[in-house]
């Protein structure tokens, strides 16, 4: 399975709508006409490190915000801690990324939540002409 951006955002959705039915979650660009209570998210950075030949380790830096008119920082808070536990990790009929480095503040009424997934993907090898055997004839001198 092929992890990308879009999958990552897709399982954070899932886990919200489960835990938060009946509040629009927003997965792209919202055009107009924004409804509240809502949740958006947005991917904001995808950082990829080569560990070994061909294993690498793809880190996507999301941010979960949360609107509500006239919310109070008390709901605000409990969303925020809520979301540490529900988001520690992301699963589609099995798991398939860990959150790391989460945390939540507030800002102006809105609250912002960041983590990073961090996932190891293994590249598979492109088709190619492989090697034939190679007989080696030789002695010491």
């Amino acid at each position: 399975m092929i992890i990308t951006s879009e999958t990552v955002k897709s399982a954070i959705s899932k886990a919200l709508s489960i835990n938060y039915p009946g509040i629009k979650i927003y997965k792209n660009k919202v055009n107009q006409g924004m409804q509240r209570p809502c949740f958006f998210i947005a991917q904001i950075e995808t950082e990829c490190t080569k560990e070994a030949k061909d294993r690498r380790k793809i880190n996507y830096l999301v941010n979960i915000r949360y609107h509500k008119d006239n919310a109070t920082r008390t709901e605000l808070d409990e969303i925020g801690f809520n979301l540490l536990d529900i988001l520690e990790s992301l699963e589609d009929k099995e798991p398939i990324a860990y959150a790391k480095n989460s945390r939540y503040e507030i800002v102006d009424d809105v609250l912002q939540f960041f983590t990073t997934y961090s996932i190891s993907m293994i590249r598979e090898k492109a088709p190619g002409i492989k090697m034939n055997d190679l007989n080696v004839n030789g002695g010491l001198k």
